[in-house]
């Protein structure tokens, strides 16, 4: 369908200017949208024809005027054409930022995200949030640019092209084209809503798109070991060194619940003695910088002193994520257990199986974790048949 365009200028007499000429407001509308700029220009009121829409005197200023313009209706005429080429269906006000943003003025989404994550970069290197949540902003960053190369054949947008349906879009294409699980997917389009409110903030762009996104996300079962396959693990008998050192690093992270970062990161300074006179472990949380308070279980200090001669400043020698998932897997393989063991089942397991099953309060539990707030510890809560069996006993003894 034809895109319907039309073009006013006016003469604004509210805003009269000292010299006691009328700034110039250009109006475009567009199949119902509108959109309304000031284009730095003025006129004297007996030297304008607002039925013409143009200035009536011959002197120079007043051509310069008109010649100004007319350039200004041959490039909506312009847009018009590009917009019946490209089949695209345009706002008002993106036909505004494609006529008068100059390269400082006109704000692109890839432009901007690229801004926000230098800034996040900063932030990680000087500590104050996780690399992983600068990098999951980077992957967030390059899937949008996936997204708006498959879908509308360019290498960036503006912000006034942004509305619902493209949210949508982006939402589908990482489920389908990113095969992103439901949780993902909303995580990124959370990242991408952070660019959105910043542009929403600056004025860049006038209605939120995400205004009736809900994000609700799925509950997930996630996996732990149970204290059968917990031991399993321990009494493997594993020849190979790197392997066994994987295994001793993933039962230590069991015993403690420290994730994949804080037991990478820790050191002797990390380790005090506590009022009752034992070894804790307290860190504070690489990701949340939330204080965990932990008491060090034997298990853990047996392995802690297996590996106290390194050479490092770190307690254990940690590879990274990648590695350790990739070696975890062939030592499930290798013990029978047949769940999806990751660096952060560990911390699974010891909220689970340690912990929990095991009677230890929630809220103890929540502390040790570096939670901050019981809700988040929750998530980690569970109720294991051996514990219903335990508790079930009596009841089952009276009646």
């Amino acid at each position: 369908m034809r895109q319907t365009l039309k073009v006013l200028f006016i003469a604004k007499q509210s805003r009269a200017l000292r010299n006691g000429e009328y700034p110039l407001l250009m109006r475009i509308s567009q199949n119902g949208t509108r959109a309304e700029v000031m284009i730095k220009r003025s006129v004297a009121a007996d030297n304008w024809d607002a039925k013409r829409q143009q200035a009536t005197q011959k002197d120079k200023k007043s051509q310069e005027l008109n010649m100004f313009l007319d350039s200004l209706r041959y490039k909506v005429q312009k847009i018009e054409r590009e917009i019946e080429l490209d089949d695209e269906v345009l706002t008002a006000q993106g036909i505004k930022e494609r006529i008068f943003g100059s390269e400082s003025e006109r704000h692109t989404i890839l432009k901007a995200f690229d801004k926000h994550n230098d800034e996040a970069n900063k932030l990680s290197d000087a500590g104050e949030i996780a690399p992983a949540t600068a990098q999951r902003y980077e992957t967030c960053r390059s899937h949008l640019a996936e997204y708006i190369k498959f879908e509308y054949k360019k290498d960036d947008m503006y912000f006034a092209y942004i509305n619902q349906e493209f949210v949508k879009g982006f939402e589908v294409f990482l489920k389908t084209e990113k095969s992103c699980a439901h949780n993902t997917t909303l995580k990124y389009l959370r990242n991408f809503k952070k660019i959105i409110i910043r542009a929403l903030n600056n004025g860049w762009m006038k209605k939120d798109p995400f205004l009736d996104f809900k994000f609700k996300f799925k509950e997930v079962d996630r996996d732990f070991l149970t204290e059968e396959e917990l031991l399993k693990l321990i009494n493997k008998e594993i020849t190979i060194k790197r392997i066994a050192t994987i295994r001793d690093i993933y039962v230590f992270s069991c015993f403690t619940g420290l994730a994949y970062s804080d037991a990478k990161e820790l050191t002797q300074e990390h380790i005090f003695i506590g009022n009752d006179g034992k070894e804790w472990i307290r860190k504070k949380r690489h990701k949340t910088k939330q204080m965990s308070n932990i008491p060090l279980l034997n298990k853990a200090k047996e392995i802690l002193e297996k590996y106290k001669n390194e050479q490092s400043e770190f307690l254990l020698p940690v590879l990274s994520n990648q590695k350790m998932n990739a070696y975890l897997k062939e030592i499930a393989g290798m013990c029978g257990i047949t769940k999806n063991m990751t660096t952060h089942t560990a911390r699974h397991t010891f909220a689970t199986t340690v912990t929990l099953a095991n009677k230890i309060s929630i809220e103890s539990v929540s502390k040790m974790l570096g939670h901050s707030s019981i809700n988040m510890t929750k998530h980690y809560a569970r109720i294991l048949d051996s514990s219903l069996s335990k508790e079930m006993a009596g009841i089952m003894d009276k009646y």
